[in-house]
């Protein structure tokens, strides 16, 4: 009896202790997100579109509720920016733990001639390939795709995303909206068609970068 006792608390015991390591890694998943409070005033844009709101800063459990559709610009209390397998996540916190995911707000739209450098694209160049093509920069319905026989495609506007301000989004004219990363941004009338597809070459980059 004696010993059947020991082994009943010794299995509560190693119990705990199991739960309390999948407690553990529960939490190093959820602090693997580094919250930050943005160092200046920042805001992010919705232009109108519902986000889905969420409770958590990973955005895995829904409110049910979503932005306002006649409110645009948001204040972000808090913001958090992760690369898990590589792949980029970014969220906000509008206040009282009201968190809607970067790809859904982004932290400007503008059109093309808003300003000079970085951000004044010639044309996006697309090799020939079948990108596709949404309704909005949020991606929420598809389209239509490119047409193959065009490679390249004048640039009117942009959405800007992530903690380095990565042209994520770009509008071909109309609500035609694509990745950026899908394409070859052209910041220079010279390039050549042999420099665009070197280009096309190295389009593993993010293709912000291929200038």
């Amino acid at each position: 009896m004696k010993n059947e006792k020991q082994f009943v608390k010794l299995c509560v015991v190693l119990g705990a202790l199991f739960l309390g390591l999948l407690g553990f890694k529960a939490n190093i998943a959820q602090g693997a997100l580094d919250i930050q409070v943005p160092m200046n005033p920042t805001t992010v844009t919705s232009n109108g579109f519902p986000a889905v709101i969420y409770s958590d800063p990973a955005c895995t459990k829904p409110t049910g509720q979503t932005l306002d559709t006649a409110i645009t610009t948001w204040k972000v209390n808090r913001e958090v920016f992760a690369y898990p397998s590589n792949n980029f996540f970014g969220a906000f916190d509008l206040g009282d733990n009201q968190w809607v995911k970067d790809g859904e707000v982004f932290f400007s739209i503008n059109p093309i001639s808003v300003y000079a450098g970085y951000y004044d694209i010639l044309e996006a160049y697309s090799g020939g390939k079948q990108v596709t093509v949404y309704n909005n920069p949020q991606q929420s319905k598809v389209t239509g795709h490119l047409d193959t026989a065009i490679s390249d495609w004048a640039v009117t506007g942009y959405a800007v995303t992530g903690p380095d301000g990565s042209l994520g989004r770009l509008d071909l004219g109309d609500n035609q909206w694509i990745n950026a990363k899908d394409v070859v941004l052209i910041h220079n009338v010279y390039v050549t068609k042999l420099g665009r597809l070197f280009m096309m070459k190295m389009a593993n980059k993010p293709a912000h970068y291929l200038t």
